[in-house]
């Protein structure tokens, strides 16, 4: 293979890589900010999302239980996202690599809460929705856990 020859193929995996990386970002951006559930089903300014249930869950007065995990949960999705931006040179450490996997799997799990609260909450009552936010939530997680677990993906960054 030839310079020019290496030198566009590797152009072009930076480029899938960085495409992968900017997609992962603004799913878990747009998952965290979006409705996962909307109070008057009607109408959408009552939207719940990642960041706005705090207010919810202190003004209803539920166990601080539900606030340590919607918190410990946007702050896995923090983690991740300097994770996604510190991937975009194509280079990773391997302590980079662990807290990623050991994060992916946090935000993986701790999506299904707001996730079955939202399905749950909207069966049982007709002034509540699910909205589509954990939909972006759990895409964004998946393209975090393939940049974390998928050899394939190693393929894409430098040798």
């Amino acid at each position: 293979m030839d310079a020019v020859t290496k030198w566009q193929l590797d152009a072009v995996r930076r480029i899938l890589l960085r495409l992968h990386l900017l997609v992962c970002g603004v799913l878990l951006v747009a998952g965290s900010l979006v409705p996962f559930q909307y109070l008057d089903a009607g109408t959408e300014e009552v939207g719940i999302n990642l960041v706005t249930i705090f207010g919810v869950l202190i003004e209803e007065g539920d166990p601080l239980v539900f606030l340590i995990g919607f918190a410990g949960l946007l702050l896995c999705t923090l983690v991740g996202l300097v994770i996604v931006l510190l991937q975009t040179d194509g280079r990773r450490s391997r302590t980079v690599q662990a807290v990623g996997k050991v994060v992916g799997v946090l935000m993986a799990v701790g999506a299904l809460v707001p996730t079955l609260v939202a399905v749950l909450s909207s069966r049982s009552t007709e002034d509540i929705a699910a909205g589509p936010g954990m939909a972006f939530y759990y895409a964004g997680t998946v393209l975090f856990l393939m940049l974390m677990y998928s050899e394939e993906l190693d393929a894409l960054r430098h040798d």
